[in-house]
């Protein structure tokens, strides 16, 4: 398992979700992604993702002025 990160900031929707998607399909099972996006359609998006592809969303934190998700990909 490794902890990656993926700045998306300043990319408007769908693209900071296509991303992670890509980057998760593309990760080991069990690897810790800390997604960061300025995308406020993205606090409906990732959690959707997270549903719809098994991954764990492990928290999302709301900071001054982009948003910080962590997901584990699924094993």
């Amino acid at each position: 398992m490794t902890k990656k990160k993926l700045d998306v900031r300043g990319l408007n929707c769908p693209i900071p979700v296509l991303r992670a998607h890509k980057a998760l399909r593309e990760a080991l099972a069990d690897d810790i992604f800390e997604v960061l996006t300025t995308d406020p359609g993205s606090l409906d998006d990732f959690p959707a993702l997270c549903t719809s592809e098994g991954h764990r969303l492990l928290g999302v934190k709301t900071c001054e002025d982009y948003f910080q998700f962590t997901i584990q990909r699924k094993r």
